[in-house]
């Protein structure tokens, strides 16, 4: 994975002057075929040094509006299937909160009480054969793995729940 970032960059240039390559963001060869490694490019339209509008980018949907509730009609997969533990806001309001001495604890509370609910996402979406929810599972994680590399090696921040797309195919 590495390697395949370094050759992207060394190819086509500084970060500020990366041009898209082809769909996916990654060049044809032998190990990110094999394991189907893809960057999703998209165009931003730059409004102002801190802001800008980015392209639509087909079946994916923020990884935050999948997990989080926005709204009493239309409720995340943690209040869907977690009825009866903290919500997101009550968790960071407990963080925020605890003493600097005492964020570990604060941290391990909020664990107690907050489950983890995005594994129901591969559930719900490919449940039709073992098979695609092998491949999407695993197509997931190694995406996360070249999101982070590239993320580092770029310096993109501002990694949040909603702003992270997933791809739902």
């Amino acid at each position: 994975v590495f390697a395949t970032v370094n050759n992207l960059l060394r190819r086509q240039g500084t970060p500020g002057n990366m041009k898209e390559t082809n769909k996916t963001g990654t060049r044809h060869n032998s190990s990110t075929s094999y394991r189907q490694l893809k960057v999703v490019t998209y165009n931003i339209v730059p409004l102002s040094p801190a802001s800008g509008v980015l392209e639509w980018v087909d079946y994916t949907i923020p990884f935050g509006d999948y997990l989080l509730d926005k709204s009493r009609q239309k409720v995340g997969a943690h209040s869907k299937y977690y009825p009866g533990e903290w919500g997101n806001s009550l968790c960071r309001t407990h963080f925020c909160n605890a003493p600097p001495n005492a964020k570990r604890e604060a941290f391990d509370t909020i664990c107690s009480h907050f489950s983890p609910a995005f594994r129901f996402f591969f559930t719900e979406r490919f449940s039709h054969s073992l098979e695609a929810w092998h491949a999407a599972r695993t197509l997931y994680t190694r995406s996360c793995a070249v999101s982070s590399i590239v993320g580092h090696v770029l310096g993109i921040g501002d990694r949040h729940s909603h702003n992270i797309l997933i791809h739902e195919k």
